[in-house]
């Protein structure tokens, strides 16, 4: 009886965890958005997205390099809610199966067109004038409040928040105006 007693080769299982972790650390914050927008309660969504990593990782070996890993992690994300909602059933869920699988689709697509949405408000903010970019980039950026931006500015909370208001505007159609040109193209 011949026993191979040499160690086995790890470098395929050390890339293939590799490529793994660099995609799901990639698109994380993508894959929980969605799973957050179908699953209202914190709780549950948290405990989804562990049971959505479990699965992708044991079905990795599946995943096509060629293809878009955010659509693959999504559709496992769903199957991984439909199987909460079907264990759960005794508990109040928020939509009807129809309803759900209706938004669960724009939520799919919304989730997938991310990147050239965040593209297109990077693009729209750098064509807004510098004390604009410095309003945007205090509210969102540096996650300040109305009140705490308009001491440091000096500007009256009300003229801040109509100006707010307003670049938001500007940014939203900018935005749309940007995506309908690359629909275009």
């Amino acid at each position: 009886m011949n026993i191979d007693l040499a160690l086995p080769d790890n470098t395929n299982n050390e890339n293939h965890t590799e490529e793994f972790l660099k995609l799901v650390m990639a698109n994380q914050h993508r894959i929980k958005a969605f799973i957050r927008i179908m699953m209202p309660n914190i709780s549950d969504a948290d405990d989804i997205m562990q049971e959505t990593m479990l699965v992708m990782w044991r079905k990795f070996s599946d995943f096509q390099p060629e293809t878009n890993f955010v659509s693959w992690a999504v559709k496992i994300a769903h199957l991984q809610i439909l199987s909460f909602r079907k264990t759960n059933r005794n508990k109040r869920l928020l939509f009807n199966e129809e309803l759900f699988e209706d938004f669960s689709s724009n939520a799919i697509e919304i989730i997938e067109n991310a990147d050239t949405r965040v593209e297109a408000l990077r693009y729209c903010v750098k064509k807004l004038d510098k004390n604009d970019q410095k309003l945007i980039q205090m509210r969102y950026e540096a996650d300040q409040t109305a009140k705490n931006m308009a001491e440091k500015t000096g500007i009256n909370l009300k003229t801040l928040y109509r100006a707010i208001t307003k670049i938001q505007y500007l940014l939203h159609s900018c935005i749309q105006r940007r995506l309908l040109a690359e629909d275009k193209e």
